[in-house]
């Protein structure tokens, strides 16, 4: 099983669209219709398609913060595998390559906002060594990696 990250562009945009959570996590990460559309106004966003081989199995974007001048820290604000491809080491495959890839950026604070309602999420971060740094306005965790 190969994984892959890659640039979300014309020809997968739709696919990605199309990728589905199960029912009871519905609500716990915006669709991705939306953080494509928003890519469109926020130019710093970075949005991958997942592969696993040559198949999109799940989405991501991160972006660098841009409201302070904290220019070594960025967040990764959307990340979600398809329902037909969780529980299978994926997810886990793809936060490391994801990881990679923003530290190669100039990254040593990495960011990521989560429902703590999703505690599949949370298990997830805490793994990779995130820990809680604040709650958003919204509601949502706030963990935190440092890295390089």
């Amino acid at each position: 099983m190969a994984i892959k990250l890659r640039p979300v562009t014309k020809a997968n945009w739709v696919q990605c669209i199309r990728l589905k959570l199960a029912p009871d996590q519905e609500g716990l990460v915006a669709p991705n219709v939306a953080s494509i559309a928003e890519s469109k106004f926020e130019s710093a966003n970075e949005l991958r398609a997942i592969y696993q081989d040559e198949t999109i199995v799940g989405f991501l974007v991160y972006a660098p913060e841009t409201e302070t001048d904290e220019t070594d820290l960025y967040w990764l604000f959307r990340f979600m595998i398809d329902v037909a491809y969780q529980k299978q080491g994926i997810g886990r495959a793809a936060l490391a390559l994801a990881i990679d890839e923003i530290t190669a950026r100039g990254a040593r604070k990495i960011n990521i906002p989560y429902s703590p309602k999703n505690l599949v999420a949370a298990k997830l971060y805490m793994s990779f060594g995130f820990v809680s740094v604040d709650i958003a306005d919204d509601g949502d965790m706030i963990v935190q990696k440092v890295v390089g």
